[in-house]
């Protein structure tokens, strides 16, 4: 039998902000996107912003939600093989996409659609596919034969696109820039399990990003200091389902077309821009601990947290981390 499906909108991350800084007020609201709530939290206050951030992310997933009807995505997916011209964002994602998937040797894939229809993840209709279904889709995920020229999506019959490794970080930086474009010097955005923060709080001091306990999603495992960029999290605790006592999670691995199971159950990614960190913390979850830390001793340009299932907790060194847990902890050193 079935058990109860769980987890599916549960923040990953929660905003540790404090109490006001100063006598002037911040602005806040939220907001349903791209299946998670939305809150923003900034300075100064302008009656406009709320309006502009949703009409941003509304021009965002009509282009690239995988579900949406006539998304550039939605289009990719349904040309079987015919070239489809897309918006320049649009373009630049799915490239960022390849260029990722590369450079973590397939860790992260942009084209795991068809495994993941199978799973139900995105339909909300979970079941454990046949191994052989499992086998049949993974034949239309290789990233070599996808082509992008200029602004011009060409991807063979069968493949399908799905860019949730990408999409909220992406929309992340984009409400930041929008934000900010319209004089917003101070504030904090969560986007589910991504989270941007704009300068420091009004008395100068950073912004502190609580990481959710994956044990315990409600509660706070530990947080982070942070004063500009990103900080996302991918969790096998996020989305999943149960079935005959056992758990399926959404991270799927694109060696298997299963859950990835290589001993973590939370990664979180700090950096510049929300995109990176978004794909590089789903990367980094599917490669397992050795092949992270072997991957950020590579690239050294983010920091990085890992919960492994033990429980333990890992984090890079220059982080400035901030009420650790009563579980092992390592700080992670780079290689001479």
């Amino acid at each position: 039998m079935r058990g109860t499906q769980l987890g599916v909108l549960l923040p990953v991350m929660l905003l540790l902000t404090g109490c006001a800084q100063s006598a002037s007020q911040p602005q806040s609201w939220d907001f349903f996107a791209m299946d998670t709530y939305m809150t923003f939290k900034v300075w100064p206050q302008d009656p406009a912003l709320p309006e502009r951030t949703r009409t941003e992310i509304e021009r965002l997933e009509s282009l690239l939600s995988v579900t949406r009807d006539g998304s550039d995505l939605d289009r990719i997916n349904h040309a079987r093989g015919t070239p489809v011209t897309v918006s320049p964002e649009t373009a630049e994602i799915i490239q960022m996409g390849l260029s990722c998937g590369a450079e973590t040797g397939g860790a992260l894939n942009i084209a795991m659609y068809p495994v993941s229809k199978l799973w139900g993840f995105t339909q909300d209709t979970h079941q454990v596919p046949a191994p052989g279904e499992i086998a049949d889709a993974l034949e239309h995920t290789d990233l070599s034969r996808i082509s992008v020229n200029g602004e011009t999506i060409t991807v063979p019959d069968g493949t399908e696109l799905d860019l949730g490794a990408l999409a909220k970080g992406y929309a992340g930086d984009r409400l930041r820039s929008v934000l900010q474009e319209n004089g917003v010097t101070s504030g904090i955005l969560s986007l589910g399990g991504n989270v941007e923060v704009i300068g420091t709080k009004l008395d100068g001091s950073p912004w502190r990003v609580g990481i959710a306990d994956p044990f315990a999603p409600s509660e706070i495992l530990c947080s982070v200091m942070t004063r500009s960029g990103a900080v996302v999290t991918s969790g096998s605790y996020q989305r999943y389902f149960e079935e005959n006592g056992r758990r399926y999670h959404h991270i799927l691995d694109p060696e298997t077309g299963y859950p990835a199971e290589q001993g973590l159950v939370s990664v979180t990614v700090t950096g510049e821009d929300g995109v990176t960190c978004d794909a590089l913390s789903t990367a980094l979850f599917v490669m397992g601990k050795e092949r992270a830390v072997a991957e950020w001793n590579r690239r050294q340009d983010f920091g990085m947290i890992l919960i492994t299932d033990e429980p333990a907790l890992y984090y890079t060194e220059g982080l400035d981390m901030q009420d650790l847990p009563a579980i092992p902890v390592e700080v992670i050193s780079h290689e001479p």
